[in-house]
């Protein structure tokens, strides 16, 4: 949400504004969205894993060139799934020149949620 605005109390509260774990097989990898640092993100990409990418705002908020170097990255290592809130809206789609599902937000009341099942490279998406 919002609070990565201030990456020092989202640091002191939650943990890192960057971050990678491995979870499953898969690496996440969280990008701080305001600022992204590119070599922070080579690092953590890989082709040893499918890798998921996670940012605060959705692929169109970014600047063009921003835009180009994360689909750069997305071709590069086959990313399946870039997932972004900061819009409380449903939005599935697919990024036309990578294949990337970009997905947004979800509606933040009412109990809503998303189930993300991961196949290998297979994302279904469930509604709740």
């Amino acid at each position: 949400g919002n609070h990565d605005i201030d990456p020092d109390v989202f640091s002191a509260y939650i943990g890192p504004v960057e971050w990678s774990w491995e979870v499953g097989g898969y690496r996440l990898i969280g990008i701080n969205a305001l600022e992204i640092n590119y070599a922070a993100l080579d690092h953590a990409l890989t082709t040893d894993r499918i890798c998921i990418i996670f940012g605060h705002y959705p692929m169109s908020w970014y600047r063009e060139e921003d835009q180009a170097a994360l689909r750069q990255r997305f071709q590069t290592y086959q990313i399946p799934l870039y997932v972004a809130g900061h819009l409380h809206v449903h939005s599935l789609e697919t990024d036309p020149e990578t294949g990337t599902l970009l997905l947004v937000g979800q509606y933040a009341s009412q109990g809503h949620y998303r189930l993300i099942t991961l196949s290998g490279s297979e994302v279904s998406i469930t509604l709740f």
